[in-house]
C-alpha cells in the first residue's frame, strides 16, 4: 500500500506532488506524536486555539498538563526539602469527583509516588466523602483559605509517606468563584509559624497561575 501511494504521488505534477507530500507527511507526523506524547500534543493544539482570558465568564483550572506540572515543580523546588511533595487535582463539584493531574516529590519518594499514582491517583475519586478532616479542608479552600491539617487524619494514601502536616489551596484561590481544582502539599514536620505566610504566598501564586476564565456568552 505505501508503494502504491508513492507511485501515484510521482505521477502527479511537481507542485501538486509537493503539496500532497507535505500534507501526508504532516499527518503522519502528528499521528506519531499523538501516539507517543498525547498530553504534549494536546497542550500545543489547545494553546494555539485558546483565547485570552477576559472579564466575566466562569473561572476554572487550566486544562493543560504542562502548566499544572510546571507549577507543582516550582513549588516542590522552592519549598523543599521541608515539603516532601505536592499534587495538583482537578475537581468536578457537580459530580463530586476529583482527578490527579500532576505531582512532584522529593527524589527519595518518587518511586512510592509513582506506585500510588498507578494504583489510585490515575482514576477518578470521590471529592467529598465520610472523612471529616478532608471535608473541612475542602470547605475551607472553597472559602478562599489556605488550609492545613494533621496528615494522619487526611487522605489515606498519604499515610505511606512520613508526613506530619498537609496543606491545600483551591484553584481559583479565592472565595465566591467555585472550585475547579486544588493544590496540596505535605511536610515531614509541622510547619513553623514563621514559615506559614511564605508557604501560603507560594501556593497562592501557583494557584493563581492555573486559573483560566471562559468567555461570557
Amino acid at each position: 500500500m505505501p508503494d502504491r501511494l508513492l507511485d501515484r504521488l510521482f505521477e502527479i505534477s511537481t507542485w501538486k506532488r509537493a503539496a500532497i507530500v507535505i500534507v501526508v507527511g504532516g499527518a503522519f507526523f502528528v499521528a506519531e506524536m499523538s501516539r507517543e506524547h498525547p498530553e504534549q500534543v494536546f497542550d500545543i493544539v489547545d494553546a494555539a486555539i485558546r483565547r485570552q482570558p477576559c472579564e466575566g465568564g466562569r473561572l476554572y483550572m487550566s486544562p493543560l498538563y504542562s502548566e499544572n506540572q510546571r507549577e507543582v515543580n516550582r513549588l516542590e523546588q522552592s519549598l523543599g526539602p521541608a515539603m516532601l511533595g505536592v499534587v495538583a487535582w482537578r475537581v468536578d463539584l457537580e459530580a463530586n469527583r476529583q482527578r490527579m493531574v500532576a505531582y512532584a516529590v522529593a527524589d527519595a519518594y518518587r518511586p512510592m509516588a509513582d506506585q500510588i499514582a498507578q494504583e489510585r491517583w490515575r482514576t477518578e475519586l470521590p471529592l467529598f466523602g465520610t472523612n471529616e478532616t478532608i471535608d473541612l479542608l475542602l470547605g475551607s479552600i472553597m472559602a478562599g483559605q489556605f488550609a492545613c491539617a494533621d496528615a494522619r487524619q487526611a487522605w489515606p494514601a498519604l499515610r505511606r509517606f512520613p508526613l506530619a502536616e498537609v496543606c491545600v489551596i483551591g484553584v481559583p484561590p479565592y472565595e465566591g468563584s467555585g472550585l475547579g481544582g486544588f493544590l496540596g502539599g505535605g511536610w515531614q514536620e509541622p510547619i513553623a509559624a514563621g514559615e506559614r505566610d511564605r508557604i501560603e504566598a507560594a501556593f497562592r501564586t501557583a494557584a493563581t497561575a492555573l486559573v483560566w476564565r471562559t468567555h461570557p456568552r
